[in-house]
């Protein structure tokens, strides 16, 4: 007599060695997908929140004095890095929601819009919070190669070659004169000479200012314009 379909399934599962799992392994593994969805939302804001910094923070200033167009200009500023990291993890995101015991009931498109609409709102909030601006300045300070991936202000006032020069100021010899260590960590003699305006800004220790001007020397740069 052939095994009736109930019998089949007892034999196939004696064959495989399967054992019931207890339901706090189903806790976990839910609470586990959760968790990496969590995860990959926040650090999707954090992307958001890096990316909105980075466009706020740009000087197009810089860009009249290094001759370059708008659509070059555009094309240093974008994130790509950032960008491509966001969609990293919202793939990440889809992936494993869709993998959750109620994922597959809800469109790609639909789960994707979620994940999107989260990071972007999370991000602005932590942009107000200004993370995005202490996360780019702890990768750039701490990762090596960072600036070369990832276009900054500081990078656009390192060009005391073509009269723009940023830092932070170190020390004030005179009225006239005060050093300078620059976003490379390079010291500089400044001399102010005949500056235009300074447009606010302050010239005591610790402020960092941007300059417009001409090299004297290796170590010494002439300030015609002094910016906060």
């Amino acid at each position: 007599m052939n095994n009736t379909l109930p019998e089949k399934i007892i034999e196939e599962i004696k064959n495989r060695g399967i054992v019931p799992r207890p339901r706090w392994y189903f806790l976990l593994k839910r609470s586990v997908l959760w968790s990496l969805v969590a995860i990959a939302t926040i650090l999707g804001g954090i992307a958001v929140a890096i990316i909105i910094f980075i466009f706020i923070d740009h000087d197009t200033n810089a860009r009249v004095y290094l001759n370059e167009s708008i659509f070059v200009d555009l094309l240093e500023t974008v994130p790509y890095l950032w960008f491509a990291t966001l969609l990293l993890l919202i793939g990440v995101a889809q992936y494993v929601i869709r993998h959750t015991k109620s994922g597959y009931r809800y469109a790609t498109a639909r789960i994707v819009g979620i994940v999107v609409m989260s990071s972007v709102a999370l991000g602005i909030v932590l942009s107000a919070l200004e993370v995005g601006e202490r996360v780019q300045d702890f990768l750039a300070k701490k990762v090596l190669y960072y600036d070369e991936f990832v276009s900054t202000s500081k990078d656009e006032w390192s060009h005391p070659e073509k009269g723009l020069l940023g830092g932070t100021v170190i020390s004030i010899i005179s009225p006239e004169e005060f050093k300078l260590t620059d976003f490379r960590n390079k010291d500089w003699l400044v001399e102010k000479g005949q500056v235009d305006t300074t447009d606010g800004a302050i010239i005591q220790l610790g402020a960092k200012i941007k300059l417009i001007g001409t090299i004297e020397d290796n170590s010494t740069f002439r300030a015609v314009r002094i910016l906060p």
